[in-house]
């Protein structure tokens, strides 16, 4: 019998508040989940990606941020 894979999909979107306020290691998990394994129907734009960015320059723990800030360079990117 073969093995089939299971895929694990992310179907929550952060709101900009959140963005704006969660913890580091929540906030990484759900932008993580949102950009690497959305339905199609959700997957963020290059727009959105670039509006998460903005919100997490503004942030007072920014020399924290340095992996989603690199994340979202690279999603803007296309990389």
């Amino acid at each position: 019998m073969a093995k089939t894979k299971s895929y694990k999909v992310h179907s929550y979107v952060p709101s900009r508040k959140e963005v704006a306020s969660l913890n580091i290691k929540e906030l990484t998990e759900i932008l993580t989940g949102w950009m690497c394994n959305s339905p199609t129907e959700i997957i963020p734009s290059r727009t959105q990606i670039a509006e998460v960015k903005d919100i997490l320059l503004t942030r007072p723990d920014l020399s924290q941020l340095t992996g989603l800030i690199t994340m979202c360079n690279y999603y803007i990117n296309g990389e």
